[in-house]
């Protein structure tokens, strides 16, 4: 008696539908289970006979090779666009699966070499360091966009001197990877820079306002009466663009700001006096998409509007604020109303 048996697996990230056929293409299991290697070993574990396991190229596909490799007769990876039979009839996971067992029983699949993993570590590190590199030409892009649109000069390519780090590890299921320098990468301290009378390159402020119209109120004990106070939150000095009589003409500030701190004063400390050095502008967005969209499938009704891609405006932590002596030249050349002594 031929004791083959075919398993269709339909896989996604937090289950798999399986369905297992016979050699005379009975169908005689079907079943769920959770993406666990634990779950996914006791099943298999579980069948009797020489097994046969297909399932479609994809993110865990390579994962899943490995993992069924030593404990089934035959394992293949298929092609999603080459399977003309799933594409036909209704859909589901179920009935993915199972048409996976018959395309498999009927050898009408088309795989995709999937072969000794001997390289595989060289392969991830190799695709992140891709990714890191992508990753900060696209950073270092937005910022000079940022600093060039406030007509601030940035520092040219060829003055950058490229340094090889050495990967010590990398990091399981995040996207960090640790690298070594060859050599200190600064030969001394970074000097203090000046910027103004009272404020240094990499300095604290702080800056006040009414975030969204609100603020807290507080009753004095000496006149019993109720005053109306501003939030106020911290910041660095990132950068500064311009001369203005000693004084910035614009600040670049590394903080979360909010709707209602524009036209704020930025505050800066010296031992116990505070100076005001800047008025804030605003602060820089970026477009991000918080929900993925979902793919349409075929012969099936569009996504609804709530599964589409949404994109919204994430507050990037940079904030433009102008110099102080700046910002009162500004308002006395454009005064609304009479100029106050």
């Amino acid at each position: 008696m031929n004791q083959e048996k075919y398993i269709g697996m339909d896989v996604h990230q937090a289950t798999i539908s399986v369905a297992v056929m016979d050699s005379s293409g009975k169908l005689i299991m079907e079943c769920i289970l959770e993406t666990k290697a634990a779950t996914i070993l006791e099943f298999i574990a579980g069948l009797r006979g020489t097994l046969s396991v297909t399932f479609e190229e994809g993110t865990s596909a390579a994962w899943l090779h490995d993992l069924l490799k030593p404990h089934v007769a035959r394992v293949v990876v298929c092609d999603p666009r080459k399977n003309a039979l799933l594409k036909d009839g209704s859909k589901s996971d179920r009935i993915d699966a199972r048409k996976l067992a018959e395309l498999l029983r009927g050898n009408q699949l088309h795989p995709v070499y999937h072969g000794e993993h001997g390289v595989r570590t060289l392969k991830e590190l190799g695709r992140s360091y891709l990714t890191l590199t992508q990753d900060v030409s696209r950073v270092m892009t937005r910022i000079k966009a940022l600093y060039r649109g406030w007509a601030i000069p940035c520092r040219r390519r060829e003055q950058w001197l490229p340094v090889v780090f050495s990967v010590l590890d990398v990091g399981k299921n995040i996207d960090i990877v640790v690298l070594a320098a060859p050599k200190p990468l600064l030969a001394q301290a970074l000097p203090s820079v000046p910027i103004g009378d009272d404020l240094m390159l990499g300095g604290d402020c702080q800056f006040i306002g009414f975030p969204y119209g609100g603020g807290w109120r507080f009753t004095l004990k000496t006149d019993e009466k109720e005053y109306w106070f501003p939030f106020t939150k911290h910041c660095n000095v990132s950068g500064f663009a311009g001369g203005y009589d000693g004084e910035p003409r614009l600040l670049v500030l590394d903080g979360i700001n909010n709707e209602g701190f524009s036209g704020g004063p930025v505050l800066s400390h010296t031992g116990a006096e505070q100076r005001i050095v800047a008025v804030i502008s605003g602060y820089h967005t970026e477009s991000a998409e918080v929900i993925a969209a979902v793919a349409n499938r075929p012969n099936m009704a569009p996504a609804p509007e709530k599964h589409r891609k949404q994109v919204a405006n994430v507050n990037s932590g940079f904030i433009l604020a102008f110099g102080m002596q700046f910002a009162i030249d500004a308002i006395q050349k454009n005064p609304i109303g009479p100029l106050r002594p």
